[in-house]
Formats: structure tokens, sequence, C-alpha cells
């Protein structure tokens, strides 16, 4: 099993395992060579249901401020451009934008500046690719006394924190982005049993014509309609989940 922060780097050391006939399966991110199975959400389609969120809610115009991943990895690329192509054809405008490189600190300091350029009523919605950074655009939003003003705060992930705060009507709304380690056991111990009923239970399951699989595990909404359904089922700290 490879969870890899370089894909890059791991991949001469996959191809070699797979060249010994020894399974491979990556987690989330893909590795430079097919390996007998990936699990992992897709990101551009998460970047589409944000924008068709945002769509609805704003009854398709406003301004919105989008605060980007590190765009040297997928994640970050692929999260925008579903979210760019789909407000494409509507009055919706990315109004600032800047990589705060996943950094809660990066991104509260770019929307203090931002709200610096865009006085009361002029932005809409904010877009931030994950939930630490959506936390850093509340915050500058909150202590500039503009949290009253309704605007909407997007993020992504999932995290135990966010589902809180969007329970509370702090952020509007966060998108899971599943971690893949249970599934990716999962099915690392089928492929040892070689046994693989059942892996169309994890996700939606996709087999190419050379026989190399894909798990693809959904993104769900979260909003305060169905926050408390979420509760504990995220990732990361939450002293209500101990």
């Amino acid at each position: 099993m490879i969870s890899a922060q370089d894909s890059q780097a791991l991949t001469p050391v996959v191809k070699e395992v797979l060249a010994q006939g020894i399974p491979v399966v990556t987690l989330e991110r893909s590795v430079g060579v097919p390996v007998t199975l990936h699990v992992g959400p897709h990101n551009k389609p998460i970047g589409v249901l944000v924008g068709k969120f945002l769509v609805d809610k704003l009854g398709g115009k406003g301004n919105v401020v989008e605060i980007k991943g590190d765009p040297a990895v997928a994640p970050a690329v692929e999260r925008h451009d579903g979210f760019a192509e789909v407000i494409a054809g509507t009055d919706i405008k990315v109004i600032a934008e800047q990589h705060a490189d996943w950094d809660q600190e990066k991104a509260l300091k770019f929307m203090e500046d931002t709200l610096q350029r865009f006085g009361p009523g002029q932005i809409q919605a904010v877009y931030a690719h994950n939930d630490n950074m959506a936390f850093g655009a509340l915050k500058a939003i909150q202590a500039a006394g503009r949290d009253k003003e309704g605007i909407l705060i997007i993020g992504i992930d999932g995290e135990n924190r966010a589902i809180r705060s969007v329970a509370k009507g702090e952020l509007t709304a966060t998108f899971t982005y599943s971690t893949v380690a249970p599934e990716g056991v999962i099915a690392a111990y089928a492929l040892a049993k070689k046994d693989l009923s059942g892996l169309d239970k994890l996700g939606t399951l996709t087999k190419d014509a050379d026989g190399h699989m894909e798990i693809e595990i959904p993104s769900q909404m979260i909003t305060k309609d169905n926050a408390s359904q979420f509760f504990c089922k995220g990732f990361g700290d939450d002293p209500e989940c101990k």
C-alpha cells in the first residue's frame, strides 16, 4: 500500500514491486504508473459540487474569493478546475484568488488583505480548497466585524471541527474527502486473499482494458441541515469526539 507524498519519487519503486508480481494499492494520490488498484476520491468532481452549490445559493450571480491549495499538487489544480467550469456560464465572478498552500495563517492574511480591498456587500462567498484555509478566512471575517454580512464560506475535507462549525452556522458547508485508509486496508486484504467480491461496496469500482482497477470514494456535502449526522465521522481533532 502506497500513500504518496511525492508521486514521481515513488514511481521507480512501484515499478520494481509490480515487476515482481506483487499487487500495489495506491491511496488518494496516484503514482506515475498504473497500479493494481487505486483507492480515493476525485478532486475535480468535488470542485464541481462546490460550484453547483454556490450557483444555487447565490442565484447564479455574485463575487467569490477563492483560496487555493498548493499549486504543485493535483488536488489544488482539480478543485479549482471543477469549480471554474461550473461558474463559467454564470454571473459569478472570482474577484480575488491566491494560493495559500493549505495553510490557515496564509489564508487569514490573504483574507485580511482582501477585506481591505473589497468593502461591505462586495463579497458574497469564499471558496477555500480545504477546511483549514476556510477557518483562516472565517477568523479574518469575524475579526473585521463582517460576519453579519452573510458571506458564505465553503471548505473541503470534512474535518470534525469543520463539521461542528457548519452546525453552528459559522462555515456554510464542507465537502467530505475520504482519507481512504479503511477502504485501502480492506482492498489490500481482498487482493492478498485473491477474493475481490465486495470491493464494489467500498465505492464506484471500475477496471480498464489491462485489468487495473480503481475505487472512487464519493464526496458528501455537509450543511447545517445535515451536519449532526456527520459528527465525529470526519477526521482531525474534536474534543467532543473523545
